[in-house]
């Protein structure tokens, strides 16, 4: 509801469309997200965020070629923003996943490690990795990662987390339903009016 008032008031508003792109995706709702992201990300050619999230949108309508070709644009910007920004570590963390998917392994290893090592208590950064980690094939360095943030999780992050399609190979493994399961029971015990399933 949020999202559409919003819209309707501008529905050129980049952080709407985002925040409406955002929305969708938990929903899986794939074709109302990529609708908004894409549009997000012509309104702001120079960023990069709403061009990554929109592979997910793709890749969770099994959507290959869509994703693929989304994964290149993507890439494009966050190439572009490191080269000038070498510390740049949100685009470095994300570039990192992209990275995975369009299967240099190894310079997705590379990136995540760099962007980790960047900003080790950033907590959307650490998340961000969790997923990289996921994509590239490397179960084990996704779950290290997902221990270490879990403890500091926000309930919009644990939220995001259940729901991410990035994740979905992780789930029928029982370290990540415990993680997982450890992050929403702390936040339960703390009484967060905010926590949602």
């Amino acid at each position: 509801r949020q999202c559409a008032t919003a819209l309707d008031l501008d529905p050129d508003d980049y952080a709407s469309n985002l925040a409406a792109g955002r929305t969708f995706l938990v929903q899986r709702r794939f074709d109302d997200a990529i609708r908004h992201f894409e549009r997000a990300a012509l309104l702001i050619p120079a960023d990069y965020n709403a061009a990554a999230m929109v592979i997910q949108c793709y890749q969770g309508k099994g959507d290959e070629t869509g994703a693929l070709e989304a994964c290149r644009r993507a890439l494009q910007r966050i190439e572009r923003i490191v080269a000038s920004e070498p510390d740049h570590s949100g685009a470095i963390g994300h570039g990192a996943g992209i990275l995975a998917l369009l299967g240099d392994r190894e310079r997705a290893h590379e990136w995540a490690s760099r962007a980790s090592l960047l900003e080790p208590d950033n907590i959307q950064l650490q998340a961000n990795l969790v997923c990289a980690w996921a994509i590239s094939g490397d179960a084990q360095a996704a779950l290290d990662a997902l221990e270490r943030i879990a403890p500091k999780m926000s309930p919009e992050l644990l939220v995001w987390m259940e729901n991410d399609n990035d994740l979905d190979e992780l789930r029928a493994l029982p370290r990540f339903a415990e993680t997982m399961r450890a992050a929403r029971t702390r936040l339960e015990d703390q009484g967060r009016p905010d926590l949602k399933p």
